[in-house]
């Protein structure tokens, strides 16, 4: 079973399978982040969500005139405070607020005052339209004006949702609008209405559904990005999958995120046909893409596999990483280094075992080092003791030492001492000396004591001198002291020098 595992953690509203990116995040400093769930984290967490008209102030207090409230009954003039804290405007460096100008304003309520919320975002307000986008709310550059009813409505349908407690007036009303937005073709106020049905858990009939994704463009692409979690499995099985070759590149990217999102098996069959014909493919940045640079088509589709987990992931995966060039293959091993998971860990081993191109060697070498922890050492023991195979548990060997899994050491210590054979044990010895460890050391020794292979005591020599410890010198000076077979003898006078160097200059010598 494959477990995610991202770099960056958190919990996203709206775009969770991206996070991983971390691109929808816009860092400002180490404690300020922009991430969309913030924002409607503060919709509803707001005392009141209004309307208003800047009458004057200063850059952290001013006093504003209520045209109408969204959230709360505040009326009149108000003095609202906090406003130097908005984030979005200490990132992007906005315009100050404007006398005369209308904004819709985000607070908590604060004595007499009231307190603007950090996480939200003054809207500009025009001729009862909201200039702004729920699918990108921190991105200025795909705002755009919409009616100010759908807002009204969008508020609270996310307030109520998240009260667990959405009415049927709220559902009715808002599907009453987005009928009204298809008829008109109004695609700024339908490009909102999706993001907020999802969030809101507001779904239509089929039909209607469909009519969203034949106006093309973004917002095609969006209903497709969307229509999971919006109409659900059914649905997007039914009339997405098989729209796929109608569907336009960025509409085909989206198709990836959606199938992941409910873990949809037919999807990752669709994405498999996909991947074997499709030209890779970079979407720009947009309201569906909001990122500074969208991956590419193909890394959607190659996240979308590993997320989904179906019986045929293992064989796309292995399929993606034979073909292409070495800028291909590191592209696939650092999106499957994103994620931990003893099949996919198996895969990559047994992938990069058979390469022969110093190149693409590099980038599975890249990979190990990557997603090198504790527990990436505790799968590749459970990939040893599971195998009979010499050759495979060589490599795993082999791997736990040049990658450095000191959390190893116990494990191969006891293969050096206990395995049955020697070529085995050998390989053990290797590795206890790739790991540098002084507790390594002494179990080297005894096994060049014990082992009866010329070959294997030179090797574990040879491993005990790339220990960078004194007390090394002290044991290979017992070996030239008590073996008999001159060879070993020698090994061990020449790996005195060689421990020394490593001792004076903290490495090996060229």
């Amino acid at each position: 079973m494959i477990k995610r595992v991202f770099l960056v953690v958190s919990v996203i509203l709206l775009f969770p399978v991206m996070q991983v990116w971390a691109q929808y995040s816009s860092v400002l400093n180490d404690k300020v982040e922009l991430k969309t769930e913030n924002f409607f984290k503060s919709v509803v967490e707001a005392d009141n969500i209004f309307f208003a008209t800047y009458i004057k102030g200063g850059q952290t207090k001013a006093r504003i005139r209520v045209k109408n409230s969204f959230v709360g009954n505040l009326e009149g003039d108000v003095i609202i405070s906090n406003l130097d804290n908005e984030k979005i405007r200490r990132k992007f460096k906005r315009d100050s607020y404007k006398q005369g100008v209308d904004y819709i304003f985000f607070t908590k309520k604060d004595g007499s005052e009231q307190k603007l919320l950090e996480d939200s975002i003054s809207i500009p307000v025009k001729n009862n339209k909201a200039n702004f986008s729920f699918n990108s709310p921190y991105k200025m550059n795909f705002w755009q004006a919409f009616d100010l009813r759908l807002f009204d409505i969008a508020v609270n349908a996310i307030r109520e949702k998240s009260d667990k407690m959405l009415s049927d007036s709220t559902r009715n009303t808002f599907i009453e609008l987005f009928n009204e937005y298809i008829k008109n073709k109004s695609s700024a106020e339908l490009k909102n209405a999706l993001v907020v049905a999802k969030t809101a858990g507001i779904s239509f009939d089929f039909a209607t559904y469909d009519q969203i994704i034949e106006f093309g463009g973004t917002l095609e692409c969006l209903a497709v990005k969307y229509s999971s979690q919006i109409m659900g499995e059914i649905y997007f099985n039914q009339n997405i999958i098989s729209k796929i070759s109608d569907l336009s590149q960025d509409a085909t990217t989206a198709f990836a995120l959606a199938a992941m999102n409910i873990a949809s098996k037919p999807g990752s069959k669709a994405i498999e046909k996909i991947l074997n014909s499709v030209e890779t493919y970079s979407p720009s940045s947009s309201e569906c893409f909001p990122y500074p640079e969208p991956p590419s088509n193909t890394e959607f589709f190659i996240r979308s596999v590993i997320e989904i987990d179906a019986p045929e992931t293992i064989k796309i995966l292995s399929m993606q990483i034979q073909s292409g060039g070495s800028d291909w293959l590191a592209t696939v091993l650092g999106i499957i280094s994103d994620y931990e998971g003893a099949d996919l860990t198996e895969l990559v081993l047994k992938e990069a075992t058979k390469e022969r191109l110093s190149a693409r060697k590099l980038e599975f070498s890249n990979y190990f080092d990557r997603i090198k922890s504790p527990d990436t050492a505790k799968i590749l023991i459970k990939l040893f003791d599971k195998s009979n195979d010499l050759y495979w548990r060589k490599i795993i060997l082999a791997t736990l030492g040049k990658y450095q899994y000191k959390e190893a050491l116990n494990f191969i210590i006891k293969v050096l001492k206990e395995d049955s054979m020697e070529e085995i044990r050998t390989s053990a010895a290797i590795a206890v000396g790739e790991l540098n460890s002084v507790k390594g050391a002494k179990p080297l020794y005894e096994f060049i004591v014990r082992e009866k292979s010329i070959l294997a005591k030179s090797i574990a020599i040879d491993a005990l001198a790339k220990i960078a410890d004194r007390s090394v010198q002290d044991l290979l000076k017992q070996i030239i002291k008590n073996q008999e077979n001159p060879k070993i003898r020698e090994s061990a006078a020449n790996a005195i020098e060689d421990n020394l160097f490593i001792l004076r200059y903290g490495r090996k010598k060229n």
